[in-house]
């Protein structure tokens, strides 16, 4: 799990360890001989695969999908796939680290990454259908609906193009994927990132996985979920430090309640310039 997704050296090297190549035991090796043949190439445009490994002293059969074809690791296209896509960050004053931020909320709260990589959502409607998609095209992703809302079972949906990418990324920045259980970390790059990412991560977590509970004297929302002790104090720290009265937000075990005006404050989805 990175640290903070704006370091982003370190964030490279983390989507690409995310691929496995046979022919390396580190993946990042695999794109720095791409990238020495390329360079090599672009001097010596006339020569053949086999004179390239000769020159670059890389196997043959290696290497002949690069020069010969437009053939390169898998590694390497997702980099750039990440690259062109604006999902990794320099910053987080880039145009798409809000919504990167969102996404990844998104997906902790009530989404997942299947072993395949790909990311799926779920909204509870059409305001929150609309406000993904928002999200999602402001990080330069489309989506597309993967399943209809059902009686039981809310809409669902995942990226329309290059969607194990960004599950990649995504995984990156949460440190999970597959089923959702005790073991599930809570997100590092929180305790360093800019205020507005963190009020944005509460806001999208709460109005994912809060209820409002109208029913009790006093008017709560409560968000429960299956979850270490850990994750628990972590989120609660979260919500405390993004609200006017800490003292809004309850609960020494699950579930979290929020109280007064954090309600105001966390029950909405963040707006977009």
């Amino acid at each position: 799990m990175l640290p903070s997704p704006v370091d982003a050296t370190t964030a490279k090297r983390k989507l690409v360890d995310t691929y496995d190549n046979p022919s390396y035991e580190d993946p990042w090796d695999a794109v720095e001989d791409y990238e020495h043949v390329q360079r090599y190439t672009a001097a010596h445009p006339q020569q053949g695969s086999q004179a390239v490994s000769t020159a670059t002293d890389l196997p043959r059969g290696r290497i002949r999908s690069w020069v010969d074809s437009d053939g390169m690791p898998d590694c390497y296209r997702g980099l750039q796939t990440a690259l062109t896509n604006g999902w990794i960050l320099d910053s987080w004053s880039d145009e798409t680290a809000r919504p990167m931020a969102m996404l990844a909320a998104w997906t902790l709260a009530s989404g997942s990454i299947n072993e395949h990589w790909t990311p799926t959502w779920v909204t509870d409607g059409d305001d929150e259908a609309d406000a993904l998609r928002h999200h999602a095209d402001r990080a330069n992703v489309v989506i597309e609906q993967a399943r209809e809302a059902e009686d039981d079972r809310p809409a669902e949906w995942r990226p329309a193009e290059s969607a194990s990418v960004l599950g990649r990324v995504l995984y990156t920045w949460l440190g999970h994927r597959g089923d959702k259980n005790h073991a599930v970390p809570f997100p590092a790059f929180l305790e360093s990132a800019p205020d507005q990412i963190r009020l944005d991560f509460a806001r999208v977590h709460t109005q994912q996985r809060g209820i409002i509970r109208d029913d009790r004297p006093d008017r709560f929302v409560q968000i429960m979920a299956e979850r270490s002790e850990g994750f628990r104090r972590a989120l609660k720290e979260l919500l405390q430090s993004v609200v006017g009265n800490p003292d809004d937000i309850r609960g020494d075990s699950w579930p979290l309640r929020i109280y007064g005006d954090a309600i105001d404050t966390l029950r909405q989805y963040p707006e977009l310039d």
